[in-house]
């Protein structure tokens, strides 16, 4: 779900438009409390770094005020058709 959400951000920034993102890594995974059927799991994504092809961005999964999960996420951004 926060590789998904990093997605979506990155594509809403207007340089990244018609671009393909494709996971790459995850790096530094911490979780902070067990996630449970019924509890509303808030994401936050933060862009760390971006360039043409690599992002990097820290996403957070927050259940009410408690951080859940934490990880920092490598996406490649691709030209669709282009082998990533």
């Amino acid at each position: 779900a926060m590789a998904q959400t990093a997605a979506v951000f990155l594509l809403s920034i207007p340089d990244n438009k018609g671009k393909v993102p494709f996971f790459a890594s995850l790096d530094d995974v911490k979780f902070r409390r067990q996630v449970v059927p019924g509890d509303q799991l808030r994401i936050e994504v933060t862009v760390v770094k971006i360039k043409t092809r690599i992002a990097k961005a820290e996403a957070k999964g927050f259940v009410g005020e408690d951080l859940a999960v934490e990880a920092m996420l490598t996406c490649i951004l691709a030209d669709p058709g282009t082998p990533s």
